[in-house]
């Protein structure tokens, strides 16, 4: 890291940085290791739709939608693949 970059993070280091620092660990701790950001959609207060364009439906795409499920408590999921032809789905349900 050059000199004038490590000053620059160091100037805007603060309180508000640190508590979300420390707050994505609590979670991380929590639901373990993979991607949580936000949901595509919620439908009818209980069913995750998490959309897609990919060539194929990856473990890192079904460890995103577990995740959602187990940080909102919801018990089902859909996996919505949209970029082939023939559309691909995956259905998840939450016992977590």
């Amino acid at each position: 890291m050059e000199e004038e970059e490590y000053n620059l993070l160091k100037k805007y280091r603060d309180d508000q940085t640190f508590a979300v620092i420390g707050a994505a660990m609590a979670v991380h701790r929590e639901l373990g290791p993979g991607t949580l950001y936000k949901a595509d959609f919620v439908c009818y207060g209980g069913l995750i739709i998490e959309m897609k364009t990919v060539e194929t439906i990856t473990d890192v795409h079904r460890s995103q939608l577990i995740h959602y499920l187990k940080a909102t408590k919801i018990k089902k999921g859909l996996l919505i693949n949209f970029k082939n032809k023939s559309l691909q789905y995956e259905r998840f349900a939450n016992d977590y």
